[in-house]
């Protein structure tokens, strides 16, 4: 599997699929996974890693709320996805 397949497969099982297929996801989160998807969906690998450890270590209040808002309601969030890929990929990742 090659290095933009295992990063999509890591965010499906992490965190896509979770919040799509949970009806307990709020209408927020949904909007988040979406967007993030939508975002991932256009980057190449390196770029999709450093996509995730912004939104993981970004202060701005979305971010906050976004990262908070996934964790309170039971899902990955982006500042656990930052751990999961500095693990899986640190040749790639360059901070």
């Amino acid at each position: 599997m090659n290095t933009s397949l295992r990063i999509h497969a890591i965010l499906d099982s992490h965190l896509f699929t979770p919040v799509r297929t949970s009806p307990l996801a709020s209408a927020a989160s949904r909007r988040i996974v979406e967007f993030a998807a939508m975002c991932l969906d256009q980057l190449p690998p390196a770029s999709k890693l450093r996509y995730v450890q912004h939104a993981a270590q970004s202060a701005t209040p979305n971010r906050l709320a976004a990262n908070d808002r996934l964790e309170q309601e039971g899902f990955c969030s982006f500042r656990q996805l930052e751990r999961i890929f500095r693990d899986e990929f640190p040749s790639l990742w360059t901070i």
